[in-house]
């Protein structure tokens, strides 16, 4: 998720803690589809899931990038990359069976040791590209 401030050109990304059971490594919103549910449909379930932002499913815009991973249960996950553009920071609700913490996070100022696996950071480059592409 990001937002976008059109008069001072600056782009900020959401990122999530995840809590110590989960590994307390900083994240984008992650999730997975449930059953009988369009992958579009998943995204904006898990964003409302996991930060209490609503949005509809033409607000999301699928990156077209998606990348495959063994999961911590040793599950082969493919995880598909979209992007939820708000206008102004919202209230976060994070569930803290799954996060302890959230920060906006300035663009300019994003690193890849922000993440723990180069996937989240190579989804966060699609984001940003896709951004600047817009200004």
């Amino acid at each position: 998720m990001a937002i976008e401030d059109p008069h001072k050109k600056e782009i900020f990304l959401l990122l999530l803690k995840t809590n110590p059971a989960r590994g307390g490594f900083w994240q984008n919103v992650t999730g997975s589809v449930e059953e009988d549910e369009s992958i579009l449909a998943g995204a904006v379930r898990e964003l409302a899931e996991e930060t209490a932002i609503f949005c509809k499913i033409s607000e999301i815009i699928d990156l077209d990038y998606s990348f495959s991973f063994r999961s911590q249960y040793g599950e082969d996950v493919e995880e598909s990359v979209f992007l939820a553009i708000i206008s102004k920071r919202q209230s976060i609700e994070i569930d803290p069976s799954e996060h302890e913490a959230f920060v906006w996070k300035n663009a300019e100022e994003v690193v890849p040791a922000n993440f723990k696996f180069t996937s989240n950071y190579s989804a966060f480059l699609k984001a940003i590209n896709f951004m600047r592409g817009r200004m």
